[in-house]
C-alpha cells in the first residue's frame, strides 16, 4: 500500500510525462491522475490478497502502446500452471461515478487489449487517503462489446457508457483459470 504523498508524487511525474496530443482518453490532470493511482493501489491491494504477484504496468511505455491495461499479474492456481493476466482500473469520484457510471472514451476502449476491466470510486475529498471501493469487473471482451454499450461523452470526447452488469469482485481469480477466459492477443 503506497502512502498518499507517495500517490501525489506519482500522479504529478505521470501528468509531466503525459503528451495530451496522444493521449487516447482526452485531457488529464493530475488531480485525475492521483484518483486513478488510488484505485490501481486499491486492486494491487487487492489482487495480492488473492495470492497473485501483482506489478504496476501503467507507466510503461510498451503497456502504454499496446494497451495491456496499469496491472500485470501472475498466480498459480494449481501449483504447475502460472497465468498471467493484464488488469485495465478505470476510477472515478463517487459523485462522477454516480452520474457518470462506466463511462469509458471509445478511443480508448477500442484499444484495450486487457484480460478484464475493474471499476472503482474514490472519495470526493481526496485530502486524505480516502476509502476506495472496487465496485467489480468485466472481461475486457464484455467491456468492449457493442451490445452492451449506450453512447455518451466524456471530457467532451465520444464515449460509451458500458450497461452490462459488474461481476462481483470474488469471481475473478476462478475465472482467471476457467475455459470461459477469453485471451486477447499479446
Amino acid at each position: 500500500m503506497l502512502a498518499l504523498d507517495e500517490l501525489r508524487a506519482r500522479a504529478s511525474a505521470r501528468q509531466d510525462n503525459m503528451d495530451p496530443a496522444t493521449l487516447s482518453y482526452g485531457v488529464t490532470s493530475e488531480d485525475m491522475n492521483l484518483v486513478g493511482l488510488l484505485g490501481e493501489d486499491a486492486v494491487l491491494r487487492w489482487l495480492t490478497e488473492q495470492g497473485a504477484e501483482v506489478q504496476s504496468i501503467a507507466d510503461d511505455p510498451t503497456s502504454i502502446a499496446t494497451g495491456q491495461g496499469d496491472l500485470q499479474l501472475s498466480f498459480s492456481p494449481t501449483g504447475w500452471t502460472r497465468i498471467v493476466a493484464h488488469v485495465e482500473v478505470k476510477t472515478s469520484r463517487r459523485r462522477d461515478y454516480a452520474r457518470f457510471e462506466r463511462t469509458v472514451v471509445s478511443s480508448q476502449l477500442s484499444r484495450m487489449a486487457c484480460d478484464a476491466v475493474f471499476w472503482c470510486t474514490a472519495e470526493d475529498d481526496l485530502a486524505d487517503r480516502g476509502i476506495v471501493d472496487i465496485m467489480g469487473w468485466l472481461p475486457c471482451a464484455d467491456a468492449q462489446a457493442p451490445e452492451y454499450h449506450e453512447p455518451a461523452e466524456a471530457r467532451g470526447r465520444p464515449a460509451v457508457r458500458i450497461k452490462r452488469p459488474l461481476r462481483d469482485p470474488s469471481e475473478f481469480m476462478s475465472w482467471l483459470d476457467s475455459e470461459a477466459r477469453k485471451r486477447p492477443p499479446f
